[in-house]
């Protein structure tokens, strides 16, 4: 049918534009790459259809596939590579949400059960689903009347609220509710240009057992094994999904030689280079 009075709808002074979207639908074909920039705006991404990797200073190579929520806190630096053809439905939010007038989202922090900062999905229920078909095709019609998407961002988490459980929200939204955020973002931002914990300390001006300490408190390990995780993820990556050759990435992490480089994935993930890239010798190689 289409949206009726559409001249009076793009005139009101609450519509908005696609590009200051609060929910965005789109679609993205098979070996598209894009990246999120958005450093002061949490992003909400509803995984209609299709598979995905996702990887970046907060995750590193997560395949997700349809019917599944992802959440991107703010600052942020992350790649998608679209395995299959996928469509989204994104929501995006700058301020602290409620789930309804009275549970604000830090209420979620007694049932986290969890002291690291991992990237998880949450899949997308019956309910939810309805909820989504009807913004896909308000979105589809150019209803982007600020005063309607702000009242469907609450229904959202209304929605949350009802149909998931406590302890899974706080898992998901962690990033959100975690204590002492500025410190953990602090160390998301800041782990790949330091050289030793000297220095991480040293940059967040407190003393060497003050910050391995506080570290541990956060992460749930010490430092020296978490940025050892960090590396292993990341490098993990590169085999699986890059086309650089197994010498430039052992010589960008600083392995003394190529038989360094095939110990570390042997202990790290049971196999050697050249086995882990033939898995995936039948898919297309997203970054070159």
């Amino acid at each position: 049918m289409g949206l009726l009075c559409h001249a009076e709808h793009v005139d009101c002074l609450n519509y908005i534009s696609e590009h200051d979207e609060i929910f965005r639908y789109f679609e993205l074909k098979e070996g598209a790459v894009c990246e999120n920039n958005k450093k002061d705006t949490s992003i909400l991404y509803f995984l209609l259809t299709g598979e995905i990797a996702i990887s970046g200073n907060s995750c590193f190579l997560n395949v997700v596939g349809e019917n599944q929520i992802l959440l991107i806190p703010p600052k942020s630096k992350l790649v998608i590579q679209v395995l299959k053809d996928s469509s989204f439905i994104q929501c995006s939010f700058k301020e602290q949400l409620n789930l309804c007038n009275c549970f604000p989202l830090t209420n979620l922090k007694p049932y986290s059960t969890k002291a690291n900062y991992d990237f998880t999905s949450l899949p997308i229920t019956a309910q939810l689903q309805t909820f989504l078909a009807g913004m896909e095709l308000y979105l589809k019609e150019g209803m982007f009347c600020r005063y309607f998407l702000e009242l469907k961002k609450k229904e959202l988490f209304f929605l949350f609220k009802a149909f998931y459980r406590k302890e899974d929200l706080a898992t998901f939204f962690i990033f959100l509710i975690g204590k002492d955020l500025d410190f953990k973002r602090f160390v998301i931002n800041n782990y790949q240009n330091i050289k030793s914990i000297d220095e991480f300390a040293q940059l967040s001006n407190s003393s060497v057992s003050t910050f391995t300490r506080r570290f541990k408190d956060h992460f749930g390990e010490s430092v020296h094994q978490w940025i050892l995780n960090q590396k292993a993820n990341k490098i993990y990556y590169e085999i699986k999904l890059s086309g650089k050759s197994f010498q430039e990435i052992a010589n960008n992490y600083d392995f003394s030689s190529q038989a360094h480089f095939n110990r570390f994935c042997k202990s790290k993930y049971g196999k050697a280079p050249s086995e882990m890239r033939k898995e995936n010798s039948n898919a297309e190689i997203l970054i070159k």
